[in-house]
């Protein structure tokens, strides 16, 4: 039964559309009371996106942290959708986004907190390392939040990792959720991941599926030391497991730079595997915080090798200062033929607006997070 709010709208409008002309419905006036609200299309009976006036995004902020449950798991999802979408183009305020974040430590919905995180922009490559600022800002903010939700499917998969039985939509919503508390430093994330590792490596049949999470494979690596990786290396050579994908990424998660640079140089060398193996290979050890320097030389080596598109857009990935970008551009002006320097130009003024773009958004939202920590 939906509360009464929303029973409510049933007959308020006979038409899905709304014409441009339009500003308000008469039907649906509410007063300056803050303990007011509305909330439209519900249950997504409508294909459409909602622009509602700052107010509006405040009030129904407020009622998720009073009581979530009084507004449907869709439009709680939908909210987070409308005004992230909204805030990209311009039409509401970045802020209103972050206010529907305070209320998450009582969200218990795996498809929400996707949401809540795409809507915060959160990327831990990008945030671990472009936003080295914001981090500490943003695990004191969200860390608290996150936890519960961490809890309950901690817990069902120490209970059996069988009984989630979910789709792989789910499954993939609960491994980021797994994956952002132990990015966090979690302790019983990342216990947690060691705990599945070496159950799976003292299994003599290795039936314990670790890597059906890429959380928990990654993290086993990054908690491990050699001997969890060569375990990991010699479950990927076997070629025979549906989670290769995981495993692969798994591989590129240790911590110990000689195991990075052996990743990069088996897989390239390996004639048997395609181009792009190697370019992913490389993504993914640039994406580790400690990567960087190893993904470079291994580039730096083996240039002429290596597609070039691919290879430039992972070397840009951690570039947040001018002199790290003219070091990418001096070696490239003095390996590429002229005809490829277009290509890599074209990539590098993009990553440059983007950056300085993504600065001003990630200094407003600094700035919030430690004015709204504690409220």
């Amino acid at each position: 039964t939906a509360p009464p709010r929303f029973a409510s709208f049933k007959p308020a409008i006979s038409s899905p559309w709304v014409p441009a002309s339009a500003e308000i419905f008469p039907e649906m006036k509410i007063s300056d009371s803050e303990q007011d609200w509305i909330a439209l299309n519900v249950n997504m009976t409508a294909y459409c996106r909602i622009i509602y006036d700052e107010n509006s995004w405040r009030r129904l902020a407020k009622v998720l942290e009073d009581d979530p449950k009084a507004i449907p798991s869709v439009n709680r999802l939908h909210l987070m959708a409308d005004a992230f979408h909204l805030s990209w183009r311009k039409e509401t305020e970045y802020e209103s986004i972050l206010y529907l974040t305070k209320y998450l430590e009582k969200e218990d919905d795996l498809a929400v907190w996707n949401m809540a995180l795409d809507a915060l922009g959160i990327s831990t490559t990008d945030v671990l390392l472009k936003d080295l600022e914001l981090f500490p800002v943003l695990k004191q903010y969200l860390l608290p939040r996150i936890t519960p939700i961490y809890h309950h499917y901690a817990n069902l998969l120490r209970e059996s990792p069988e009984a989630l039985n979910m789709d792989e939509s789910n499954k993939c919503e609960m491994d980021r959720i797994l994956t952002t508390a132990c990015w966090f430093g979690l302790r019983d994330c990342l216990d947690l991941a060691s705990e599945f590792f070496n159950k799976w490596m003292n299994n003599s049949k290795h039936e314990v599926p670790v890597c059906f999470s890429s959380a928990l494979c990654c993290y086993g690596v990054w908690m491990g030391n050699e001997e969890e990786w060569e375990f990991l290396w010699k479950i990927f050579q076997k070629n025979d497991t549906k989670d290769a994908h995981h495993i692969f990424y798994g591989l590129s998660c240790t911590r110990i730079p000689r195991l990075l640079q052996r990743y990069l140089h088996d897989i390239h060398n390996d004639e048997t595997n395609p181009p792009s193996d190697t370019a992913q290979a490389l993504l993914f050890v640039v994406q580790n915080e400690i990567g960087y320097w190893t993904a470079w030389t291994f580039v730096t080596e083996n240039w002429s090798d290596l597609p070039l598109r691919s290879i430039t857009e992972s070397l840009m990935i951690p570039v947040t200062t001018d002199i790290h970008m003219q070091m990418i551009q001096a070696f490239l002006n003095n390996t590429l033929e002229p005809e490829e320097k277009n290509i890599t130009t074209d990539i590098m003024l993009r990553d440059k607006s983007y950056n300085e773009k993504r600065k001003k958004s990630m200094t407003k939202m600094i700035m919030w997070f430690k004015e709204n920590m504690d409220k």
